[in-house]
């Protein structure tokens, strides 16, 4: 269990840790708080036009939320309480593969989990596990927020606006941590801890480089080949803004310096097969000989005694699609820095 100040200063790497399915119930045990997490399908074209209908009728609900007048103190805990101003706060948000959102923000008494019953005991279950947080009641909504699954978003960046942040203000969690272990059909989310139940190999630290940054980012240490480092200078692996971690990233980027050396130790390890983005034609037998490529990310003594090591096979770098296999780790960042998508990081043994 790492200290009080490493909680605070500390990414818990267990998101490195080989992960159990998760039980299929939600619950709270002590001081934190387990969300089961599940692979839903996407909705077919009938599904999303009516999905997108649904959508415009939640929309015109939010435009005569906004247009209500704030009355006395609401007590009312099943519903919460809205509270708008004169001139109602607008926030939005655009993604770079076109999505975006816009919404007004209300003040809710949220609670964080699964409950369903009679009207007095959801009073009683928010009296004691429920906050105040501003919910952004959507507007606007455009791209993959209308024909996904999902038509909304839970930001965990490291800010003062965020649900955990919160939630520790409130009380309902001891400490400022939050863990993911994604599996192949979903997984789960916890608040205030780790779920050592879930995990088949110790729970790894790294620390945060930047206490002032709404990201995550990591020092790498080295990457290497089938054990065998690429020689990368660890200051082109870090340059620009530094590597993150982000578990809305589906792909691994690292800095283009490093792609030739890359790709020569991979050809080199794999007997003659070279590593691409493209479509690659492998049988399963091809896939299993692959080699394996590892992130050797630094441990909170600094002094390289309990460097943490992520272990990552080819059936996790590549992605498997109808028509082939496509590599999902890129040295493509001209600026520098990088970032380690969530997959990869949730779901891979790590070595200390």
């Amino acid at each position: 269990m790492a200290s009080a100040s490493h909680w605070r200063g500390a990414l818990a790497v267990f998101v490195a840790a080989a992960c159990a399915p998760a039980p299929p119930f939600v619950g709270a045990q002590e001081s934190f708080i387990r969300i089961p997490l599940y692979k839903q399908p996407q909705p077919s074209i009938d599904a999303s036009l009516r999905l997108a209908h649904v959508v415009q009728q939640q929309q015109a609900r939010a435009r005569r939320r906004v247009q209500e007048e704030p009355g006395d103190e609401v007590n009312d805990f099943a519903g919460g309480a809205l509270a708008l101003s004169e001139s109602p706060l607008g926030v939005g948000y655009g993604y770079t593969e076109g999505s975006m959102w816009q919404a007004v923000v209300v003040d809710e008494l949220v609670w964080v989990g699964g409950f369903s019953s009679q009207d007095k005991e959801v009073e009683a279950v928010l009296r004691t596990f429920g906050f105040r947080f501003p919910v952004g009641c959507q507007t606007k909504e455009t791209g993959l927020f209308i024909t996904q699954k999902e038509n909304g978003i839970m930001g965990l960046g490291r800010h003062r606006s965020t649900v955990m942040a919160h939630m520790l203000a409130a009380g309902r969690v001891t400490h400022d941590l939050f863990t993911l272990c994604f599996a192949g059909d979903g997984g789960e989310l916890v608040f205030g801890g780790v779920d050592y139940s879930h995990h088949t190999s110790a729970v790894a630290y790294t620390p945060l480089l930047n206490d002032n940054s709404a990201y995550y980012p990591v020092y790498v240490k080295d990457i290497r080949v089938n054990g065998a480092s690429l020689g990368i200078d660890a200051g082109i692996l870090n340059s620009g803004k530094g590597v993150i971690v982000d578990s809305g990233t589906t792909d691994t980027f690292f800095a283009v310096g490093g792609k030739r050396s890359f790709q020569n130790a991979f050809e080199a390890a794999s007997g003659g097969k070279q590593y691409s983005e493209n479509r690659m034609q492998l049988t399963d037998a091809e896939v299993k000989a692959l080699p394996t490529i590892s992130i050797i990310l630094s441990g909170m003594n600094g002094d390289g005694s309990d460097d943490v090591q992520l272990d990552i096979p080819a059936t996790k770098y590549l992605t498997l699609s109808d028509d082939g296999y496509y590599g999902n780790f890129h040295f493509s960042e001209r600026s520098g820095g990088g970032t380690l998508r969530s997959k990869l990081v949730h779901t891979l043994p790590a070595h200390v």
